[in-house]
């Protein structure tokens, strides 16, 4: 079913153009000696903005045309490597640079689809060539790199492979505890907010997942689970939904806030760790960390 997805996807791109207005968003032609669907996936990220008009601007005012080929662009990275997918992004962002309006806008886009927390699309490891090259663009203002600069700080703090950053915390004894003190195979962080709704079911579903509940039993699997404030009150009422095997703790002091330690752009934020506090997820769902922790070695 996905091979006849990818080919129907393929197909319609080699001739559907999405029209208003009088304009047109045209794909680029893939050639018919390109047959298999990977290679013609390929073909197509390397070539999707060939004939777009970068220097129209009414396109900015058209997003029933741009947007949405620009969401259809985005959903081809789940066809092609991802090495791939990156050198195209970095290339859409200098073809964007013939007019600093186009630039901007689709600035905006990236934004919205690769990095917004509620973004079916979100994939920071993609935003980030665009980043780059929107820091160092030579077409924006000093003021308009201070936005894509400030962002590429952010995302590259705790990227997938390196060292998550230690801190501690406040548990209910007085006692801190900081992240680095924690000795198991895998520790999985949660960041939860107690006023957040979806913090809430999240820990209700981690709480009744049979695999969590096993690893942490076993001594494998340490849950971390973090309000990062300092509302002692707040984080105290909250904290009997918290299950008594996981270290519940507070930042009375905001350090990993006012040092940005962690993207904190929305709760409930998990990431999975290895024994040297390796980021193995970054920003994960429950279905990602109970499909990794399903593999590994009993």
């Amino acid at each position: 079913m996905r091979q006849l997805y990818i080919y129907i996807l393929l197909l319609w791109a080699t001739t559907a153009s999405v029209c208003e207005a009088q304009r047109t968003f045209e794909m680029a032609e893939i050639p018919s000696s390109l047959t298999k669907p990977a290679e013609r996936a390929i073909y197509l990220v390397n070539h999707y903005w060939d004939k777009f008009d970068f220097r129209d601007t009414a396109y900015i005012h058209e997003p029933r045309i741009t947007e949405q080929a620009f969401v259809n662009y985005l959903d081809l990275a789940n066809h092609v490597p991802a090495d791939t997918m990156k050198l195209s992004i970095k290339r859409l962002t200098r073809q964007a640079e013939r007019d600093s309006l186009m630039l901007q806008y689709f600035a905006e886009l990236m934004e919205k689809y690769l990095y917004s927390a509620d973004s079916p699309l979100k994939n920071e490891e993609l935003l980030i060539p665009a980043l780059e090259c929107l820091a160092t663009s030579a077409i924006l203002s000093d003021v308009d790199r201070l936005r894509p600069a400030y962002l590429l700080e952010l995302v590259g703090k705790n990227r997938k492979g390196t060292r998550a950053a230690n801190f501690s915390g406040k548990l209910s004894n007085g006692e801190n505890i900081d992240l680095y003190g924690l000795k198991h195979s895998y520790t999985l962080l949660l960041f939860y907010d107690p006023d957040c709704q979806d913090c809430r079911e999240l820990i209700r579903r981690l709480a009744s997942s049979p695999l969590i509940d096993k690893l942490i039993k076993s001594g494998r699997l340490a849950l971390l689970a973090v309000y990062p404030d300092k509302d002692a009150e707040a984080w105290n009422a909250y904290s009997s939904l918290i299950p008594e095997e996981w270290p519940n703790v507070y930042d009375p002091d905001l350090t990993i806030k006012n040092e940005e330690l962690y993207d904190l752009k929305a709760t409930p934020l998990l990431y999975l760790l290895d024994a040297e506090k390796k980021v193995l997820l970054k920003d994960a769902t429950l279905p990602q960390v109970e499909a990794f922790l399903s593999d590994i070695p009993n």
